[in-house]
């Protein structure tokens, strides 16, 4: 049975250390495209995403994302560090020790 695919928008510096563990971004981005059938959008602004995607790509972090958006260019679930918008995960970070949390969240839509 086809499952139409729904945007997971990550705000660009989640997917950086320090505040989140690289190999944990790439692990969340890997299951929430492979088993939650989500399309992985980096929110970054204009003139930082070739920043990101330099620094994601050197480190093989990358292999997931879909596409960099600009703020509100597209709707869909959020994983944010603030509550700014509906339909909103909110966490501090990407790391070990909360990833299996972030999943479950987003599991649950």
């Amino acid at each position: 049975m086809f499952k139409p695919t729904t945007n997971l928008i990550i705000v660009s510096h989640l997917s950086c250390e320090p505040c989140s563990e690289g190999l944990f971004f790439r692990y969340l981005t890997g299951v929430c495209k492979e088993k939650l059938s989500y399309s992985i959008l980096l929110e970054a602004e204009k003139d930082a995403i070739d920043y990101y995607w330099r620094f994601l790509k050197k480190r093989g972090w990358f292999d997931y994302v879909d596409d960099f958006v600009l703020e509100n260019q597209e709707e869909g679930r959020r994983l944010d560090t603030e509550f700014n918008y509906s339909n909103t995960v909110v966490t501090p970070s990407i790391r070990c020790e909360n990833v299996q949390g972030i999943i479950e969240k987003l599991r649950r839509k």
